[in-house]
């Protein structure tokens, strides 16, 4: 369902800076975007460009050495956001570069935010043509590797993302690694060792009682003491 949701002119600009490359000076491409943020207005009738919110390709290897984890760092984990996110990557064949829309739709963000952001998305998306790469994401834990983006760009053909290598599982690995978990937490849990002493007690003899039934002999006289 349409929101009514407009889209700022701005943002549009940002988007056809950021898929066109066209040959420039070196300060031009400085100036470009490599990731960027968008938001709602205050009055939740506009889609804007997040104020601070993006990184430049000429603050890399300047102020910023990995600029997909800084990226991941700019997303507010209690609220809702759109994204484009220049990615540079290599497969196995060559490099390249691709342009992809996140849409940030984390657990942790107000029942409101998610609905107005959910039904707004489709107002940008026809903003950002021939976009190749759309990706929801709903928590950090769906988005901090890299894996997950490059598993997005290409599965197992990338190798590398941002210079830094990518290591996919294979779903084959991933159910093989299911398996030895689930084997694991299945073994019997053997109980520690313990001794066993066999000993035997015996009650201590009773003390003995005066047997009341018994007289002295009749014939028996106490003897007098010594005269002293």
């Amino acid at each position: 369902m349409a929101s009514g949701v407009t889209v700022n002119d701005e943002v549009i600009r940002v988007f056809n800076d950021m898929k066109v490359r066209k040959s420039s000076s070196t300060e031009d491409v400085k100036k470009r975007k490599k990731a960027v943020l968008f938001c709602l207005s205050e009055d939740k009738k506009k889609i804007i460009v997040e104020e601070g919110k993006q990184i430049l390709v000429g603050d890399i290897g300047e102020s910023v050495d990995d600029p997909y984890g800084c990226f991941v760092k700019l997303l507010p984990p209690n609220d809702c956001r759109y994204g484009l996110y220049d990615a540079t990557y290599e497969t196995k064949e060559s490099k390249k570069e691709d342009l992809v829309f996140i849409f940030w739709a984390p657990d942790g963000a107000p029942l409101k935010s998610k609905m107005i952001y959910a039904s707004s998305k489709d107002a940008i998306k026809k903003k950002f043509t021939g976009i190749k790469h759309e990706w929801q994401v709903n928590g950090l834990d769906d988005i901090q590797d890299r894996a997950a983006l490059a598993e997005k760009l290409g599965g197992n053909v990338v190798v590398s993302l941002e210079g830094k290598p990518v290591v996919l599982c294979t779903r084959e690995e991933e159910a093989a690694s299911c398996q030895r978990a689930h084997a694991s937490a299945s073994l019997p849990v053997r109980p520690p060792p313990y001794f066993s002493l066999n000993v035997t007690l015996t009650q201590p003899d009773p003390p003995l009682q005066p047997d009341s039934n018994l007289t002295p002999p009749s014939n028996l006289t106490p003897t007098p003491p010594p005269p002293t």
